[in-house]
């Protein structure tokens, strides 16, 4: 083999696994012939090694090369050194490499080249290392798993570990050894525990199952179990797992009962409780959100709040916005909820922060205000109504005592004077000063009204002459009041001029000409439920109705026909319907709003 020289020997390992290559005895330790197996091992070409005298230190791990480096210099002290270390593949990774070197040396003693033998040996290493991890897995599973751990052979406990013997409460595990398996376990349990041994001894690894073990006092302890066929010192043996679910146990059964108790709590609430996470879907809620969804609750969960509100979400949307972006939001708002009712809602959104302050939903909190806000309006109304009536006392009193001095000197010029026309006229436009005044003071309250029970048969009827003269020829008058209408307790004069003035707001809406329309018709007003009017209470009444063939009233002056004294006329011609409203109002005398 000298005669082919040292190079043409190691040409005899191409093809082989092993990488042979010489290499300089000094400086950056060149390389000066390496075997074409490197291509198939490492990726690289001969010539990188070749070309490149620092190519092989430098594709050395960082981790090791100084190792690496540093234990060639053991080689000048025994000509042989061997280490495993990483050497980078040409695709970026690195491999694993048994480098054995022999250092060849002169007769004269000096060196003269290295000759080295690589291989690769990554599936070794991952090999050892991975039955090094199995075995530690293990070890630690059965000596630190808080799972209980039992192996038996032909149903007798052969091992146990520390936690096995803490779930039963036996003093050690060993105590367990030689037990038959089956006697671990509550009697109701062992027929299928038998049949799901049958399984494994067929190699199935058994799904978990619960079931209930026996304490060394005779006590249950609630588990999880499953199993799977081993070796045990050459014999199949069954591994079992059982874990205690007591505590987990005692916790499901407090939170049903805890969530049992919120939903009671919820459920009667007059409000509704939903909980919308951060997708804008429903993960909650309770009776009152049911009920006015008009939906069981497995329609809402899981529903977005656009899919359940449509198109009334809009006034919502931007308010969800923040409230998902962490700022809690109350505000009113009216809503038509899908149960067909349109209510005035005062609605709080709360953001559910996360442990780490990211916003996972908000829950909202909606509550039915509209009785309240009528409530509110009715006492604005009522203190309004008080001031003005206050206000309306004051000056009809002054009034009054002023007509009375008219009145009085009025008489005295007839006495003396006797029969004078100016006389006249100024006696009856004081007498009908006075008949204003006494609707004032009875609109205040300080002047009560003459009610008195009276046939609308008749009296409604004996107006259409008085209406036929005052409203004019144009205007066609219709009377319609049924035999059986109920007679009706009120101040006739009232009555009279309250017609008097609806008749005549009507004539000035026709100027043209038209139909006047009077009807009555008996109404009961039910204690609950649909209501004419909140000022109404229960009972029996009889409802007038004046209406007109005229061009009606725009929204803006019906919203304030009949507040006291409001009027759209000029001065001097008449005072609008506020005066048939409040002329009939009395301490316990609802018939006015009628």
């Amino acid at each position: 083999m000298d005669c082919i020289g040292i190079e043409g020997q190691l040409e005899l390992f191409n093809g082989s696994p092993v990488i042979v290559y010489t290499c300089e005895p000094a400086g950056d330790f060149a390389t000066t012939f390496i075997s074409p197996s490197v291509t198939a091992q490492l990726g690289w070409e001969a010539a990188d090694f070749l070309n490149d005298p620092a190519f092989w230190a430098a594709h050395i791990h960082p981790d090791d090369k100084k190792l690496v480096i540093g234990g060639i210099y053991k080689l000048f002290e025994n000509d042989h050194y061997s280490r495993e270390y990483r050497f980078q593949h040409k695709d970026g990774s690195y491999h694993w490499m048994s480098d054995s070197m022999q250092l060849e040396r002169d007769s004269a003693g000096e060196p003269v080249r290295i000759v080295g033998y690589w291989i690769d040996v990554s599936a070794q290493k991952q090999d050892k290392q991975a039955l090094s991890d199995s075995e530690t897995r293990y070890r630690q599973m059965a000596e630190l798993s808080p799972d209980g751990m039992f192996v038996h052979v032909d149903g007798k406990i052969v091992f146990a570990n520390a936690t096995l013997a803490q779930i039963l409460t036996v003093s050690s595990p060993a105590v367990l050894f030689g037990t038959p398996a089956i006697e671990l376990i509550a009697p109701e349990f062992r027929d299928h525990i038998k049949r799901r041994r049958g399984k494994v001894m067929n190699g199935e690894i058994t799904e978990l199952a619960q079931s209930e073990f026996l304490r060394s006092d005779g006590s249950r302890v609630p588990v999880e179990r499953t199993g799977a066929l081993i070796t045990w010192e050459g014999e199949p043996a069954i591994l079992v797992l059982i874990r205690d679910v007591s505590e987990r146990e005692a916790a499901a059964e407090a939170l049903r009962e805890s969530r049992d108790q919120l939903r009671l709590v919820t459920d009667n609430l007059p409000v509704l409780i939903v909980y919308i996470d951060a997708q804008k879907r429903y993960r909650f809620a309770n009776k009152t959100c049911a009920e006015w969804y008009a939906l069981p609750f497995r329609d809402i969960l899981e529903k977005s709040v656009p899919e359940i509100l449509s198109d009334e979400f809009v006034k919502f949307d931007s308010r969800i916005d923040r409230a998902l972006a962490g700022e809690q939001q109350s505000f009113v708002e009216t809503v038509a909820y899908p149960d067909g009712v349109t209510r005035t809602v005062r609605s709080t959104f709360i953001p559910h922060r996360a442990v780490n302050g990211s916003v996972e939903g908000y829950f909202s909190l909606v509550e039915d205000i509209s009785e309240l806000e009528q409530a509110e309006e009715a006492l604005r109304h009522a203190q309004k109504m008080e001031a003005v009536g206050q206000l309306t006392g004051g000056v009809a009193h002054d009034f009054n005592n002023l007509l009375a001095v008219i009145l009085g000197n009025v008489e005295l010029l007839q006495d003396e004077i006797g029969d004078n026309r100016q006389i006249t006229l100024i006696d009856r436009a004081a007498s009908r000063g006075a008949e204003l005044t006494q609707r004032l003071l009875a609109f205040s309250r300080q002047q009560a009204l003459q009610p008195q029970t009276i046939d609308l048969t008749k009296l409604i009827p004996d107006l259409h002459d008085l209406f036929h003269r005052t409203l004019g020829a144009q205007i066609e008058i219709s009377v319609n009041v049924p035999a059986g209408v109920w007679p009706v307790t009120a101040d006739p004069g009232q009555l009279e001029n309250a017609l008097l003035n609806l008749a005549i707001n009507a004539r000035d809406a026709m100027p043209e000409g038209g139909v006047l329309q009077i009807s009555c018709e008996n109404v009961q007003v039910p204690g609950s439920g649909i209501r004419l009017s909140d000022e109404i209470a229960a009972g029996d009444y009889v409802q007038i109705s004046v209406s007109d063939t005229g061009v009606g009233m725009p929204a803006e002056v019906r919203e304030h026909a009949f507040e006291p004294f409001y009027t759209t006329k000029d001065v001097g011609e008449g005072s609008g319907p506020s005066a048939c409203r409040w002329s009939m109002a009395s301490p316990g005398n609802r018939a006015a709003t009628l």
